[in-house]
């Protein structure tokens, strides 16, 4: 759980210092984006490893079997989690409208 907090706030801080996010949503997508990709590739690895090895004689050896159960334990939730908040952040635009501020900030024209 340190390790994923540290990395999360890692990505965060690298959001934050290498894009514009506040005024192009879309970065935040994808960084998130490529993130559920390799969550994907990797839940998808195991999967398909994992049924390799059940369908094995005896169900395959049985430290293989909880090598895999311990990797979708952790990588299958943070998968959906992902999925849910790539949901979440698809509806923002792409970029933020400026504002249509006045051209003299101190004039009283209205």
């Amino acid at each position: 759980m340190v390790a994923g907090t540290f990395l999360a706030l890692l990505h965060l801080i690298c959001l934050r210092a290498a894009t514009n996010e506040s005024r192009w949503p879309a970065a935040r997508r994808l960084f998130l984006g490529w993130r559920f990709a390799i969550h994907g590739l990797v839940v998808v690895i195991a999967v398909t490893a994992l049924i390799v090895v059940l369908f094995q004689k005896d169900f395959g050896d049985k430290t293989t079997r909880k090598t895999l159960y311990g990797v979708l334990l952790v990588w299958l939730p943070s998968w959906i989690l992902h999925l849910a908040l790539l949901c979440l952040y698809s509806s923002q635009p792409y970029r933020v409208k400026p504002l249509n501020l006045p051209s003299n900030p101190f004039s009283h024209e209205e």
